[in-house]
């Protein structure tokens, strides 16, 4: 009789594998991953911070560790305070796989205001005594012109009253101007008695910006000391900084101009703005 046996086939040695999702992660975003086994039986997943043992996990049934299969695990764990991280993953065999990632400080990147053209050749009328024959003011936002009164009894509604931060008057052809609300000169004063918002605009002329290639950071630093609610004596091509009482920083440029100081007299301006 012969006897014989046969050859075992080799013992596969499981493995486990760990995986994150980036190597980086912000402040409470959620660390996601996953941990694949060859074989064997998952034991614990331990998470630690240099060291110091943060959480073990030995239930896969449930968040944060739930299981999709016998062999693989979803790992998500929120709220890590900044740091280096390692996650462990240990069979109850004993073999274990490991993953390093590191936790970094949520940041908002910076807002970085620009300068854009908010309108261009914004005809603005000349105000006059009655303050509803001609749209004598403008908001820089837009360029929209409006008349401070309706008729002859009702102002401009108060949300457009806010808008507002140009005002355009030449006292008999002899002092053209750019006001802001609150100063307007006493001759057209009757104009804005009924106004509950009279927005304090500065200005400053300027012989250093050019118009066509300014810069936020060049407006804003013209704006940081103009103290004036009016600029008079303006002429065509002429470039004047102002800045809104909200904050915003801007420039315009005068385009033409008629010497009269009839409604129908104007001032017509390409106006930019901060956003």
């Amino acid at each position: 009789a012969i006897f014989s046996s046969c050859t075992p086939a080799p013992e596969v040695e499981p493995t486990v594998t760990v995986k994150i999702d980036s190597a980086t992660y912000k402040t409470n975003q959620g660390i996601n991953g996953s941990i694949t086994l060859t074989a064997g039986e998952l034991s614990t997943v331990v998470l630690d911070s240099a060291g110091t043992v943060i959480k073990t996990y030995t239930t896969f049934t449930k968040a944060p560790i739930t299981s999709s299969s016998k062999e693989s695990y979803i790992v998500k764990y929120d709220s890590l305070h900044v740091g280096k991280y390692t996650l462990k993953a240990t069979l109850k065999t004993g073999q274990y796989g490991t993953k390093a990632f590191e936790v970094v400080k949520k940041t908002t990147p910076p807002v970085v205001p620009t300068l854009e053209v908010a309108a261009s050749n914004v005809t603005i009328n000349c105000n006059v005594g009655d303050g509803y024959s001609s749209k004598s003011t403008c908001a820089s936002a837009d360029g929209m012109t409006y008349a401070p009164k309706v008729n002859a009894t009702t102002f401009l509604d108060v949300a457009t009253q806010a808008k507002v931060d140009f005002v355009y008057f030449n006292d008999k052809g002899t002092s053209f101007g750019i006001y802001a609300p609150s100063a307007v000169p006493t001759a057209i004063s009757t104009s804005f008695s009924g106004w509950t918002t009279k927005n304090p605009t500065t200005f400053a002329k300027s012989t250093s910006i050019v118009y066509s290639s300014a810069t936020y950071t060049q407006v804003a630093d013209a704006a940081k000391t103009i103290t004036a609610n009016s600029v008079t004596g303006l002429e065509k091509g002429d470039v004047v900084v102002f800045k809104t009482a909200s904050g915003k920083v801007g420039l315009f440029e005068v385009v033409s101009k008629t010497n009269g100081y009839n409604p129908d007299d104007n001032v017509v301006v390409n106006i930019k703005i901060s956003k």
